[in-house]
């Protein structure tokens, strides 16, 4: 569904009069306050999780021979086929099972490796005070005020980065524009929205109705798009 198909939905669910919208566009009254509900409804689901499947994607960006630093916007999101940007970037993968590969450009992507990550103030001290010679990039941090992925030895030929990270949803705008998770659950957004119209209209009896009708399919949604719990190994 797209913004339009959910806007002629939430209409309908609220039982708006007036004839069905052609577009999500310059709208007035009690339509732009249906909008509107549907888009802050749209970015609360996507806030709620900070790990969200929908959210993640890939990235890949090659070094530059001598240069330590990479912002998101260096490097290019291998799902989307597009250059990342700042305001679509939430966060790198690299907790836990670390998503970081390395491997020389030329030689291809069949000789990738791991390579380690170390905090950022263990990094500035041992790779920053006295810079090794370059080489092929064996640690990586992350640096705290722009979140570049910064290496050691800075790069002494041009290497490919990959790994993982987590987007920033966008919001819905245009008629076309589609909400990131499966489709089977966008009627979540216009539940949610319809709570909202509840509470505006001071409803009591809608807004219960609209709560089991969210919780129906938001309850499947976090099921589906969060990562499976992992247990650990048994205690020594």
């Amino acid at each position: 569904m797209n913004l339009l198909d959910l806007l002629k939905a939430a209409k309908r669910e609220m039982g708006v009069s007036g004839p069905v919208p052609t577009t999500a566009q310059s709208l007035t009254g009690e339509m732009l306050r249906v909008r509107d509900w549907l888009i802050d409804s749209n970015r609360e689901i996507c806030a709620e999780k900070s790990n969200w499947k929908f959210l993640r994607s890939r990235f890949t960006v090659d070094t530059v021979i001598g240069t330590e630093a990479y912002l998101p916007e260096d490097c290019t999101d291998t799902k989307l086929s597009a250059v990342m940007t700042e305001d679509g970037f939430s966060r790198w993968i690299t907790e836990k099972y670390d998503t970081f590969r390395i491997y020389l450009t030329s030689a291809g992507a069949s000789t990738q490796q791991r390579f380690w990550p170390r905090d950022y103030e263990s990094f500035r001290f041992l790779y920053q005070l006295q810079p090794p010679a370059n080489g092929q990039p064996v640690y990586y941090a992350i640096r705290d005020d722009d979140l570049a992925i910064l290496l050691a030895p800075k790069p002494n030929d041009v290497y490919t980065v990959t790994g993982e990270y987590y987007r920033r949803a966008p919001d819905l705008d245009a008629d076309a524009d589609i909400p990131l998770f499966p489709e089977r659950f966008h009627m979540a957004i216009v539940w949610r929205a319809v709570r909202k119209y509840a509470q505006y209209e001071e409803d009591g009896g809608v807004y219960a109705a609209a709560n089991i009708d969210y919780k129906r399919i938001h309850g499947p949604l976090l099921k589906d798009q969060l990562p499976r719990l992992r247990l650990g190994g048994p205690l020594a």
